[in-house]
């Protein structure tokens, strides 16, 4: 029996919404054998499914449902796009009839372990699951009382408008499956954080996923090995989740996905190297020697009271300052007074010796609290270097505080790595900090390698940073410094980019500088499933043929936009033949 709820939307949704353009069709696989066979009851499954037509219903995607006989008897090649929502109980007709499917050219949005078991609920094994798919099984997640994290990839066309690198917190009630790619043709989206120990630094290899795309033949395909209701914490988990199943869709259904980059010049991700300067304070010396020999500028945080004035005056050339406190001791719990002032003493400091007045701060002993934000927003001390894992890979502003952007920590410290796991080698200190370079770069997020000068920056221990280095100059990378990743930040939150579908063949993008300053290096980029539509398009900018590159991996086109004056309007036309 259909909830009477959902049949309530569905009225109104065959009155409101009527498309104005013609709209791919959208299949919906009411699961009937799955649900039948279900253990120990049907409930969730039929919940489940429930959710999927909510879904749909509230983000206006028009849909007919379906049920197993029509997909044995051969799927309609009218619908450009199935939704299996746990669709375990499949017949050996309705998996031959999902490849033809795919193989013709159409798209697969599917949860779960589809066809792992017969219509009478019969385990069959993975094989199909696996070859349909790309993959190969690993395990199912245990049920437990904590959740588990699975990371999302930025840069692709199902993470448009998702911050790079959000940590998605899942829960276990459904067993989620995990896998590791199998096939050229599939790709993750992301990945599970399988350790209690964050930042593990594995190899990819060893990772496993829960999220994956890619193509079968002509036709292309989404898989997620657990339900969209299984995403829990804040709203803006369940916001990200909605926003990813819309991409999904989108793409799938061969619409145009459009989205600004998230760095400069399109740069995959960002890295900042920067210093805690407080004991030992001329040890920082050695570090300013190598970012000498490298051409580099740093992010310094100074602590006032550690002091040596001809290393701080040396040090204010190559980069940017920081305060990390007039002394050592936690901010927390101190009232408002104690700190303002000892903000206040720390940046009179610093102004006095060199002349700058600091707009970071990394917390003495880590912690921090809402006064603390309170007194860094009374003296304009805008960045927050901050030495928690955040719920993403890249900065943010905060809700409460909207002129402090949080820097999140995306790796191991140099305190990590000599206290806490214990590497004394310079060759394995390396190691670990480009494992969670490469994993916060394929994130698409901000690294920042951030050390101390009474640790890594002593003389046996600071050639350990060339080869982070010499990694970051390898990759597509943007090294820049937490206040240069501010100004950034502070700009790209003031664009806007609308998107507008003006025949079936034709799009228009609008990109609009709210700023009362120039942005530069902007780099729009537009996903396209059938890829290539492209061949035989025109792309203009302002009325005149652009250029732009091409990634066939992807599946994008990108545009560069050297610059945006302030309060300017730019209009992209994408006209297909």
């Amino acid at each position: 029996m259909r909830n009477p709820i959902i049949l309530i939307l569905l009225w109104f949704y065959s009155i409101e919404f009527i498309p104005t353009l013609a709209q791919e069709k959208i299949a919906l696989l009411y699961p009937k054998n799955t649900i039948a066979n279900s253990e120990p009851s049907s409930e969730m499954q039929l919940d489940n499914y429930y959710n999927w037509e909510l879904f749909l219903i509230q983000n206006k995607f028009k849909f007919e449902v379906i049920e197993d006989e029509q997909i044995q008897n051969e799927l309609s090649n009218e619908y450009s796009l199935i939704i299996l929502p746990s669709a375990i109980c499949l017949s050996d007709d309705a998996i031959i009839s999902l490849k033809e499917f795919l193989d013709d050219g159409n798209s697969v949005l599917a949860t779960m372990g589809t066809g792992y078991k017969n219509i009478s609920g019969e385990t069959i094994g993975w094989q199909t699951f696996e070859e349909l798919f790309g993959v190969k099984f690993i395990s199912r997640a245990p049920k437990q009382a904590a959740s588990k994290i699975h990371t999302l990839f930025g840069n692709l066309p199902l993470s448009k408008n998702i911050p790079a690198g959000f940590r998605l917190q899942v829960i276990t009630d459904d067993n989620p499956i995990e896998v590791k790619i199998n096939s050229e043709s599939s790709f993750p989206v992301g990945y599970w954080q399988n350790s209690e120990i964050p930042f593990e630094g594995r190899d990819n290899s060893e990772l496993t996923t829960s999220i994956v795309y890619g193509n079968r033949g002509k036709g292309n395909f989404v898989w997620l090995g657990f339900e969209a209701s299984s995403v829990i914490g804040t709203k803006t988990h369940q916001a990200v989740m909605n926003q990813f199943l819309v991409n999904s869709i989108n793409w799938l259904t061969d619409e145009l996905v459009v989205q600004v980059d998230t760095w400069p010049n399109g740069k995959q991700s960002a890295a900042v190297i920067s210093c805690d300067v407080e004991f030992q304070f001329a040890n920082i010396n050695y570090m300013l020697d190598m970012l000498e020999e490298e051409n580099l500028l740093g992010n310094f945080y100074i602590l006032t009271e550690s002091i040596e004035s001809t290393s701080l005056k040396r040090l204010a050339k190559f980069g940017d300052i920081g305060l990390h406190g007039d002394d050592h001791n936690s901010f927390r719990y101190q009232d408002y007074d104690k700190q303002f002032k000892r903000f206040y003493r720390g940046s009179a400091e610093l102004e006095k010796q060199i002349g700058i007045k600091p707009n970071a701060f990394r917390p003495p002993e880590t912690y921090y609290d809402h006064v603390t934000l309170d007194a860094l927003s009374a003296m304009k001390i805008n960045i927050l270097s901050s030495d928690f894992i955040e719920d993403r890979a890249v900065p943010q502003f905060l809700d409460d505080y909207p002129n402090i952007l949080i820097i999140p920590k995306t790796g191991f410290d140099d305190y990590d790595v000599f206290q806490r796991l214990k590497l004394t080698s310079v060759h394995d200190q390396a190691e670990r900090y480009i494992a969670d370079f490469l994993r916060t770069h394929e994130e698409g997020g901000l690294y920042s390698l951030n050390i101390h000068t009474q640790m890594q920056c002593l003389p046996n221990y600071v050639e350990a940073l060339r080869k982070p280095i010499l990694a970051f100059k390898s990759k597509d990378v943007w090294i820049t410094t937490h206040s240069r990743t501010y100004e950034w930040w502070t700009k790209i939150k003031k664009l806007k980019l609308d998107q507008t579908k003006i025949e079936n063949n034709r799009y228009l993008i609008e990109i609009y500088n709210t700023a009362s300053e120039s942005l530069e290096n902007i780099v729009v980029s537009i996903y396209k499933k059938d890829f290539s539509d492209f061949f035989s398009s025109q792309i203009r900018l302002d009325g005149k043929i652009t250029d732009y590159n091409s990634n066939t991996k992807l599946n994008k086109v990108s545009i560069p936009i050297p610059s945006l004056g302030p309060n300017e309007k730019k209009k992209i036309t994408v006209e297909f033949d």
